[in-house]
């Protein structure tokens, strides 16, 4: 049976990456059986931009607050025209840091996912959403959709789980990998990628053993290459299987900064606008 999400969490900069981040929430909200949306937007950052001693008066707060409301406003009208009807859409604005607020929203809204762009305006972009998407990523447990800003919302039908094979049964996060693979009816791609030449390791084909056995009900097809760079492998096997997703564990910080920063030779052409799904360890 297929279990209702009580929430998800849209982090917003109005930016147009963030906004394409945004519609795409909406419209994946109707396939996750949301029960409501939440646009959050924390302004932290923004009254410290000209400011050599951040110390931000009432008056600066309330006028933020009042802006950013305003904003929040125009995005749910917005996202109303997308999502389905019986979805609630709500919004919420403050002045602590992004991660800190969301946290907080998280506590709040028994959130089961955090949508947000990898990019943001140009002016804030290192700031806002470019390296604070990534610190989202890292330091919230609660799933982390990561939307690069060129992607445009198509149902994703193929997905492609990353995995390194290393303590499988501790660290796999089934619960959610099956919530989301069923609730989107996803053809599933295991993933597995060793550095070329590597030695090998004792524990590989226990491992492997243990992966089909918690993992075989889900009828995934198994993959195992060898490549030195695993954002690019990733990449390379998602352009050749026509991947709508890619689903990560997060353990390693490097492989998905890796993955949207990290420059591929344009002789391949992958393509990079695939969005990415980051699980917390078990």
């Amino acid at each position: 049976m297929l279990c209702i999400m009580k929430s998800i969490i849209i982090a917003t900069d109005f930016s147009k990456a963030a906004y394409a981040a945004a519609c795409y929430a909406a419209h994946l909200s109707a396939s996750l059986l949301v029960d409501t949306l939440i646009i959050y937007h924390s302004y932290d950052n923004e009254l410290y931009v000209t400011t050599d001693i951040p110390i931000p008066n009432r008056q600066q707060l309330q006028t933020q607050r009042e802006k950013s409301l305003i904003a929040l406003e125009e995005l749910r009208v917005a996202l109303k025209k997308i999502a389905p009807k019986s979805i609630s859409i709500k919004s919420e604005a403050n002045d602590q840091t992004l991660v800190s607020g969301i946290e907080t929203m998280i506590a709040e809204n028994q959130t089961e996912l955090i949508v947000i762009g990898t990019t943001g305006k140009s002016n804030l972009e290192q700031v806002l959403m470019g390296s604070n998407a990534l610190t989202v990523a890292k330091e919230i447990s609660t799933p982390v959709l990561l939307v690069p800003a060129t992607h445009t919302f198509s149902p994703p039908k193929q997905a492609v789980l990353a995995c390194d094979l290393k303590h499988t049964e501790d660290t796999l996060p089934l619960e959610h990998i099956r919530h989301f693979v069923s609730t989107l009816s996803l053809k599933l791609h295991i993933l597995n990628i060793q550095p070329t030449e590597s030695e090998p390791i004792a524990d590989t084909i226990p491992e492997q053993y243990k992966l089909h056995e918690l993992l075989d009900d889900l009828n995934p097809t198994y993959n195992y290459i060898d490549h030195e760079d695993t954002a690019s492998a990733i990449i390379h096997f998602a352009n050749e299987h026509d991947i709508d997703l890619v689903i990560s564990v997060r353990k390693s910080y490097g492989f998905f900064r890796d993955l949207f920063h990290k420059s591929i030779t344009k002789k391949l052409a992958f393509k990079t606008t695939i969005p990415l799904l980051l699980l917390g360890k078990k």
